[in-house]
């Protein structure tokens, strides 16, 4: 193009021009000399004649514009292209331009705007990422839905494909997954498999429905057991999406290999085969059982023996050396002691129903095992003393009833008291000389009168004199050894013996 346009440069247009001016004037001399045979002197006078100036280049516009204003004599060629030549440089300009202009829009446009993607069914995470990339602003609403997992694109308010200004605002909106708050039906899981209850969790997208597995015997595998709810307030009829539930279904009978070899638990105490039975996993049931000569608490016998291989949750039966406890009502209050291996502490207590003789209580039940060996094997046994009866303290000294009473009533059961007063009597002092009841049976509550004697009108007995003359003759001997000068006794000889005779009278 620049080629083309130089030739219409000024100083290459008038050499053209000239170059043709020449060109033309030599075709004309040489026709003009073949056809009229012009005189070698006419010759000279054309060839010789003074040219014209070449027109210049606004001549030549003019002349293309109006070739009648041109003078017929000058020697003068007009181009014909050179307007159209012309308008296509005109045309070719513009044409350049635009393509500039569009160039450099294209370039702000691709600079300041980004082709947006297709993000439904993407991550948000993803969705994120390119926003930051393409400094695009992300704004996004949440919508519950339960064919869509959380956080996936359901729709965005831009469509796909087109493009986005950067800087700009992008809307989408996200799946957050199931209402929590919805209530759902729940159906009968008795009449399901575990993979149909396992279908309708995941179809219903009920997360918080646990389905767990459990031995049973009795179920076959993979049959409904059970189902829990762990907050008391859910039922069948109120569950919703966000409540606990646990589905139980059976795994069959449990199964395990005999590989666990029995040790010889004889001797051994029960603590030791227990310990065995948990680190071993195998259930230990005890029995009692008697054996001569064996420890109480120890292994007498074992249902499998020594080296014999048995599997995990299988059950060993181990009998223990006891003490029976018998019923101390086939043996009398005397035999009762005579026990072997049991120590019996023997009671008798009155009782208004039970015959005397006969069994009231016993501390350990008959037929009770001791199994400890260190443990305390007394049993401690009460037989009736019969009714409780009350005899005669005719002649007792006032200050032994308390013990009489306690020893003979109180000690075996029975509430018998007793009440005194004065009375006068030629008794000797403080002795029983009244009774309101006696030597008959009383029930276990009963108070009995006692009149005690106050020993007006009592004349001492010989025996009695004599008692009392020995305990002056050790007053006096006790008078003799004390020092008279002693400054601290300050009483008389015959105030001591007063006082020594009171007391005996007393």
């Amino acid at each position: 193009m620049s080629d083309f346009l130089s030739n219409f440069d000024n100083k290459n247009y008038r050499s053209r021009t000239e170059k043709k001016a020449e060109e033309n004037s030599e075709k004309a001399t040489s026709s003009q000399t073949d056809a009229t045979s012009t005189p070698e002197i006419e010759k000279k006078t054309v060839a010789h004649k003074k040219q014209k100036p070449i027109p210049s280049r606004v001549d030549m516009k003019k002349a293309a514009a109006n070739p009648t204003d041109m003078d017929p004599n000058e020697n003068t060629q007009i181009d014909p292209t050179y307007a159209k030549r012309k308008r296509r440089k005109r045309i070719l300009t513009a044409g350049i331009s635009i393509i500039l202009i569009a160039l450099i829009w294209w370039i702000y446009y691709s600079m300041t705007h980004v082709k947006l993607p297709n993000f439904v069914d993407k991550n948000i995470n993803e969705v994120r990422t390119w926003s930051n990339e393409q400094n695009v602003k992300l704004q996004v609403e949440q919508k519950y839905d339960t064919k869509t997992e959380p956080n996936i694109v359901l729709s965005q308010e831009q469509q796909a494909d087109t493009n986005i200004k950067k800087g700009g605002n992008l809307i989408v909106t996200i799946s957050i997954g199931p209402n929590p708050d919805e209530q759902l039906k729940l159906p009968n899981f008795s009449e399901m498999t575990k993979a149909e209850a396992q279908t309708w969790v995941d179809k219903e997208k009920a997360e918080n429905i646990t389905i767990t597995d459990d031995f049973n015997k009795k179920i076959a595998k993979g049959k409904f057991i059970k189902q829990t709810f762990p907050s008391s307030d859910v039922t069948a009829d109120n569950y919703k999406r966000k409540d606990q539930l646990v589905l139980y279904f059976s795994k069959g009978e449990e199964i395990f290999e005999k590989n666990i070899e029995l040790p010889n638990f004889s001797k051994k105490t029960k603590d030791e085969v227990s310990e065995w039975g948990k680190t071993n996993d195998v259930k230990i049931t005890f029995e009692n059982g008697t054996a001569d000569g064996a420890e109480i608490g120890t292994v007498i016998s074992q249902n499998f023996s020594k080296g014999t291989k048995v599997a995990k949750k299988s059950t060993l039966v181990v009998t223990i050396a006891t003490l029976k406890v018998p019923n101390f009502a086939d043996y009398t209050i005397e035999s009762a002691g005579e026990i072997e291996g049991i120590t019996a502490s023997v009671k008798k207590q009155f009782s208004e129903s039970a015959p005397y003789g006969s069994l009231i209580s016993q501390s350990l039940e008959a037929g009770t095992f001791i199994t400890d060996k260190e443990g305390d094997t007394t049993v401690k046994v009460v037989y009736s003393a019969g009714r409780p009866y009350l005899k005669s303290y005719f002649g007792t000294l006032e200050g032994q009833l308390a013990e009489d009473f306690y020893n003979d009533y109180k000690a075996n059961g029975a509430n018998i008291t007793y009440t005194t007063y004065s009375v006068d009597s030629d008794e000797e002092k403080g002795t029983v000389v009244k009774m309101s009841n006696y030597n008959t049976y009383v029930s276990m509550n009963y108070t009995v009168s006692l009149g005690i004697s106050n020993g007006k009108g009592y004349t001492p007995s010989a025996q009695d004199t004599e008692k009392n003359t020995d305990t002056d003759t050790d007053t006096d001997a006790i008078d003799d050894d004390t020092p008279e000068n002693d400054p601290k006794d300050t009483k008389t000889k015959d105030e001591k013996k007063d006082t020594a005779t009171n007391v005996d009278a007393e």
